[in-house]
């Protein structure tokens, strides 16, 4: 992971955020996209903003379809592999085999990992201001496709958009 004070900005410079506020009646949310590029780099949390007397802190981590080694994510293996091709003298062999079990299993470790610093987050953002405070975590598929076709079917899906995702979230509400 790069540094985080430069990790939100890569995400937002990197990704176009579509504000379709149709789609929701969360009023929180839709504050959220509106005010997105208010934010402060930080550490733990990665950065915050603090908008009518809410603070919100925003974490952010990597998850993919592909399985985790002690060395890291396969994916970013290969990537760092190309990337330092000049350097090596032979390249890895990488078994990639996606699969949602992986992206699953993803998730919930790096959630698991994290959730131990949450109240340490909104402690330390509350510290000194009497003030509501939500946690945002933006979650980024780091998959090639960012997408996945189900047997039998032609449509690709996108993974984050699974029920199973769903109740992963849920479990740290």
């Amino acid at each position: 992971m790069e540094n985080s004070k430069n990790e939100i900005k890569k995400i937002l410079d990197t990704y176009e955020l579509y504000e379709d506020f149709s789609i929701t009646n969360d009023e929180d949310i839709k504050h959220v996209i509106q005010h997105r590029k208010n934010y402060i780099p930080s550490e733990k949390p990665d950065a915050f903003f603090k908008q009518n007397n809410v603070i919100y802190g925003i974490e952010h981590f990597q998850i993919s379809l592909y399985k985790k080694l002690k060395s890291g994510d396969i994916s970013k293996q290969a990537k760092g592999s190309q990337c330092n091709r000049e350097k090596m003298r032979e390249d890895k062999d990488f078994d990639l085999h996606p699969s949602i079990e992986n992206l699953l299993t993803a998730l919930s470790d790096n959630l698991h990992s994290h959730s131990g610093s949450f109240e340490a987050y909104r402690d330390r953002l509350t510290k000194d201001n009497n003030c509501k405070y939500r946690l945002i975590i933006f979650v980024e598929d780091s998959s090639e496709s960012g997408y996945i076709v189900r047997k039998r079917e032609t449509q690709a899906i996108n993974p984050l958009l699974l029920k199973q995702i769903a109740n992963i979230f849920l479990e740290y509400k």
